[in-house]
């Protein structure tokens, strides 16, 4: 198994895991950077509370705790 295909693997169940208890299936969709983020940023997918954004060698997301903002 090359470092890629082991990265590959990774990332999607670290993406997955924590929706497995959602009741219906969260559709990711993912993203190209088009100049709207910093150069390093390739991918963007919004999630529940959150973004994920795919890089080069690495990952990053962000969960902002929903109890804080109003409607």
């Amino acid at each position: 198994m090359n470092k890629y295909s082991l990265f590959r693997g990774l990332l999607l169940s670290l993406l997955v895991t924590p929706f497995a208890s959602f009741a219906e299936s969260p559709k990711i969709i993912f993203v190209e950077n088009k100049n709207q983020w910093p150069s390093q940023v390739l991918f963007k997918a919004d999630i529940k509370n959150g973004a994920v954004f795919l890089e080069k060698n690495t990952f990053t997301y962000t969960f902002m705790d929903a109890g804080n903002y109003l409607d």
